[in-house]
């Protein structure tokens, strides 16, 4: 089975997401703590990230991008609750590969 990491404290996004991947065929790995993004992408060959900016700041994000990019080859999706035009200027130099604004719509990241 495929596994994608969504990063999120928050129940319901993860009860949602978790719900659609599951159904299409994916695995997800649930984290709250960042410290074991990268033991995680090795361990299971992740395919993607969903990235919860209200749970891990944008800051810890541009630090861990350049890792997560020389670890493996996957997408990167960033979830805001608003939309900055600075942070998704920022986003995209860093290599993210969409960002989305809420509300949410887990069938729209599982068909990217």
């Amino acid at each position: 089975m495929n596994h994608i990491i969504l990063v999120t404290e928050k129940l319901s996004l993860a009860l949602s997401f978790n719900q659609t991947f599951n159904d299409n065929g994916y695995f997800v790995d649930d984290l709250y703590d960042v410290s074991n993004l990268l033991s995680s992408i090795r361990k299971y060959h992740e395919q993607a990230i969903i990235w919860d900016l209200a749970t891990v700041s944008i800051d810890e994000l541009m630090k861990l991008v350049p890792k997560i990019r020389t670890t493996a080859s996957l997408t990167i999706f960033v979830l805001d609750e608003k939309k900055d035009p600075r942070v998704v200027t920022q986003l995209f130099k860093a290599g993210i590969d969409d960002y989305i604004i809420q509300p949410y719509d887990a069938n729209e990241c599982s068909l990217e």
